[in-house]
């Protein structure tokens, strides 16, 4: 059996390997897994040219030439290499979703991006278009779940969105919620200085809550001189970020590799994930959980499935008000901070691990 994946750009050929990037880490980890259960992979992505590279016995990428980046050619490609009826045809995003001949098909449905104030990059201000508009795009998503054997959904949210759209129950959903590479033997030292470390790991981007850091890290840090602040990404709303801290003291910006996120995370004891929409069970929020941070996250998406208010995290609708009182009261209770770290940690160890994860695909695979 091999698998055929569509992906977008996963694979850089000038760095011989895969490109940063949350769907590209998820590949990552998941083409590991194929080639633990000795499943050859070919990985299919769109270029200028045609190319085709082995990586090693089990893995092959080739790039299939299109002016229109048409995923159609792809899954042509795939058609005309593959046996129909045995081999697997997986979608890395739920939105390249296409009519296939494959008898076996799986996609991956990231979690609802829609959610959010615009349709189409197009801001509605009446309800009614709003509501009509919502119910079209509604119909094509429908439309394109239907054309899988499998939809892996890495949170519950979208799995509930789609019971209010349709009426019957069939869905055709795998719920494997993602995952953190948890340490077992890691325990997080207590902080015996009064210092406080807080951190803002995320693509800088409107919908991760650049605006909310904006408004309410400089008072945070006016209001308690023993906070500091990383900013660690990057992403087109960087100069925002500069321009706001730039003359703050104890701010820093940083970067680090996908794979040194975890160990990033263990020096800081505070979070933020304050998205304002497109959200599944975020890897930032899991990795932070991982190693300890008492995490503040917003209400948005699949991160409802990870945090329970109060115990593992603080969970906030995403405005100044609440974010700004929520991260002040990690601040001021030290005890209330130490037991989230402790139960956010048992969290990403019982149901966010690698081995949980794995096991979900594996068991997948073998029985599609």
């Amino acid at each position: 059996m091999e698998i055929f994946i569509i992906s977008s750009d996963s694979y850089n050929f000038e760095n011989n390997n895969l490109n940063v990037g949350g769907v590209q880490t998820y590949l990552n980890n998941l083409i590991k897994v194929f080639i633990e259960m000795k499943i050859k992979v070919v990985l299919l992505q769109i270029g200028q040219q045609n190319k085709e590279k082995i990586i090693n016995d089990f893995v092959k990428v080739y790039v299939v030439k299109s002016e229109n980046k048409s995923v159609k050619k792809l899954i042509k490609f795939a058609e005309q290499h593959a046996n129909l009826n045995k081999d697997i045809i997986l979608f890395s995003t739920s939105t390249q979703i296409r009519k296939n001949k494959f008898k076996k098909s799986i996609a991956i449905q990231h979690g609802i991006y829609w959610d959010v104030k615009s349709i189409h990059g197009i801001k509605i201000k009446s309800d009614l278009f709003s509501i009509i508009l919502r119910a079209i795009q509604s119909y094509t998503i429908v439309k394109q779940h239907k054309l899988v054997s499998k939809m892996v959904c890495v949170d519950y949210n979208y799995i509930n969105w789609l019971r209010t759209q349709i009426t019957y129950r069939n869905l055709n959903c795998v719920p494997i919620l993602n995952f953190a590479n948890f340490e077992n033997n890691y325990i997080r030292e207590i902080n015996k200085t009064k210092r406080i470390n807080i951190v803002f790991a995320r693509r800088f981007a409107e919908i991760r809550g650049v605006d909310l850091i904006c408004k309410v890290m400089p008072k945070i840090l006016e209001k308690y001189k023993n906070v500091f602040f990383a900013i660690a990404g990057n992403g087109g709303e960087k100069s925002k970020l500069v321009e706001v801290f730039k003359n703050i003291d104890r701010v820093i910006f940083t970067q680090y590799e996908n794979s040194k996120s975890c160990e990033f995370h263990k020096d800081y004891d505070i979070a933020l994930i304050p998205s304002v929409g497109s959200e599944g069970t975020s890897l930032s929020l899991l990795e932070a959980m991982s190693v300890g941070c008492a995490c503040v996250c917003s209400d948005v998406g699949g991160m409802s499935n990870i945090v329970l208010d109060g115990f593992n995290g603080i969970i906030i609708e995403p405005n100044e008000e609440l974010l700004f009182k929520a991260i002040c009261d990690l601040i001021e209770n030290e005890e209330k901070r130490t037991t989230i770290s402790k139960y956010a940690m048992e969290s990403i160890k019982h149901s966010f691990s690698l081995e949980k994860w794995k096991k979900s695909w594996i068991d997948l695979i073998n029985n599609i």
